[in-house]
């Protein structure tokens, strides 16, 4: 079997994801084989959890930096735990398991987080952290009854990127409030309306979901009758 087929799982069209297993490529051979996959997942789960821990503790910009810090080293060792348990023949379903298990729970506590640190109490917001939520669910679903995982073009990947371009752009504004940038009626309008006074690159972000989860819903449910019905 070719070598990129090996790491690159079946179903993972997201373009982010695709790029990191291909600048991981000449990374992923030269772990010894004594590492375990499962180690490599724990890893990476702690390197989340540390970087949104200090995003929640640290009331300063730089902890803005530390989140996209921590978050990339997530990230690079949750791709190499796959790419690792592939070419060293210890996938198994258990790993598997953890893998998702621990992405999981890291994702709850960073949504939390989030919540917290830029104000996203407003029902609009929980709504769209509700659909986040549903769209990730339904990643395992379709997995449950088609017996393959479906990542599209735009999803996990996409939102590394937006979070990541949110955090860079809190840290250069943290205090930024577009109520003081204008005095225009119809945009004060919408800032109240959407409560952007405070968090405002984050809220932006999440009614980018509110328009793109809804269309990823028709796309999973377009894939799953094809596969049933062939």
């Amino acid at each position: 079997m070719n070598e990129k087929t090996t790491v690159v799982p079946s179903g993972y069209y997201d373009y982010v994801y695709r790029f990191m297993y291909f600048i991981l490529l000449p990374l992923a051979p030269k772990i010894p084989a004594r590492i375990t996959p499962n180690q490599i997942t724990v890893i990476s789960f702690t390197a989340a959890m540390i970087g949104t821990i200090l995003l929640a503790v640290i009331h300063t910009p730089v902890a803005f930096l530390y989140w996209m810090l921590f978050n990339f080293l997530w990230l690079v060792f949750d791709s190499l735990d796959g790419m690792h348990a592939r070419l060293t023949g210890q996938s198994s379903e258990f790993g598997g398991f953890l893998d998702h298990a621990l992405d999981c729970i890291y994702f709850i506590f960073m949504l939390t987080v989030f919540s917290i640190k830029f104000d996203l109490l407003f029902p609009l917001y929980i709504y769209i952290l509700i659909l986040r939520t549903t769209a990730a669910t339904m990643v395992f679903l379709i997995q449950f009854h088609t017996g393959k995982m479906l990542l599209s073009r735009f999803s996990g990947g996409l939102e590394f990127m937006l979070f990541n371009i949110v955090m860079l752009l809190s840290y250069c504004y943290p205090h930024i409030n577009p109520a003081d940038l204008t005095a225009n009626p119809f945009l004060l309008h919408w800032i109240n309306l959407l409560h952007l006074q405070q968090g405002m690159f984050m809220k932006l972000v999440l009614l980018v979901y509110f328009v793109g989860v809804p269309i990823n819903f028709i796309l999973q449910f377009r894939f799953v009758k094809n596969e049933l019905r062939s």
